[in-house]
């Protein structure tokens, strides 16, 4: 990587030079589309130099971050640790902000480049070069996220000063929908410190409920459709916009359980079949089988537990998911 990297500086120097050198006669590139063969290349020589420039300066900025994390792996003669590059990152959110500015840029730039009026070569390294890059980092998780992620990433995940950080954790049923993604079938805090999950509790949405306390009216579909009197915790995802049903969520947890939270996730049951494709089978206490990425779904809908002789109401019929958290935790 740090080869790589004094490469792509040594590039990003040149092409600032040649922009420097060419920018007096750019101007007259786009009435220069008339010249036979050429005239189309030449014409948008300044979206094509922008490009350039752009993807150069993304990739420079984004070594630049890495490199002091790399090199001491090296001189350490250690496997490159993602805590380690995390730590060093702190220190580099204004790089990884120039590569997002920088890559973000580079795209409006293809935006404006017409590359069936390109010459061959350049053309080839337009749509089979560059195009696939520009498609490969617009997917499910746009790279310009990806970026942002990492900026802030020590401190989602409570790396060094930012200390311990917990989330609660909404744990939807998609098979009963609702805005969000499911019911609210079971909630709980997650405890991250240094990149570790350090502790996680959850317990059923129908137990985060406070009798002796008042609470509020719900929405008039509540009451017209479902017969609901009052707005509870398992009912707070009902609204569209996600910042605000997990305000609401925050709200009725914290109104209960008197416990804040520094953000807000929220999963469904194949969050869960994600997590054990990667991790492979985990056992659970009381079930006989091993619960894979095929099973879990079946598990986790026919395993509510019914009380025991002489339990009180406060049973917890969906302790099964605490029971699958605990080995997916180890």
């Amino acid at each position: 990587i740090p080869e790589i990297a004094d490469k792509v500086h040594d590039l990003r120097v040149d092409l600032d030079r040649l922009q420097v050198e060419a920018a007096p006669y750019l101007w007259v590139s786009h009435y220069l589309d008339w010249i036979p063969k050429y005239g189309g290349t030449i014409s948008q020589a300044e979206p094509v130099l922008a490009l350039a420039q752009n993807l150069a300066s993304a990739a420079d900025e984004g070594l630049t971050a890495i490199t002091p994390a790399v090199e001491t792996a090296l001189s350490n003669d250690q496997p490159l640790e993602v805590m380690d590059l995390l730590l060093q990152l702190q220190s580099a959110s204004p790089q990884l902000l120039n590569a997002q500015l920088s890559l973000a840029q580079a795209q409006e730039a293809r935006g404006r480049i017409d590359a069936e009026r390109l010459i061959p070569k350049i053309k080839n390294i337009v749509t089979n070069k560059i195009d696939p890059l520009f498609i490969s980092i617009s997917g499910a998780f746009p790279m310009e996220d990806a970026l942002s992620m990492v900026r802030i990433a020590p401190k989602l995940l409570g790396v060094g000063k930012a200390g311990p950080q917990t989330y609660l954790i909404l744990m939807q049923n998609e098979d009963e929908l609702r805005p969000t993604g499911g019911f609210l079938t079971a909630a709980g805090s997650a405890v991250v410190m240094d990149g570790k999950l350090i502790s996680i509790n959850i317990e059923s949405s129908d137990l985060i409920y406070d009798v002796n306390k008042p609470y509020p009216i719900p929405p008039w579909q509540f009451k017209e459709f479902m017969n609901i009197e009052m707005l509870l915790f398992r009912d707070s995802n009902w609204f569209t916009d996600f910042p605000t049903a997990a305000t609401w969520a925050e709200y009725f947890y914290s109104y209960s359980r008197a416990s804040s939270a520094d953000g807000v996730i929220a999963i469904d049951m194949h969050m869960i079949v994600h997590l054990l494709e990667t991790l492979g089978p985990v056992r659970v206490d009381n079930v006989s089988f091993p619960i894979t990425h095929e099973n879990v779904l079946d598990y986790l809908r026919s395993a509510e537990e019914a009380p025991p002789a002489g339990v009180s109401s406060t049973w917890d019929r969906k302790q099964f998911i605490s029971d699958l958290a605990e080995p997916l935790m180890d």
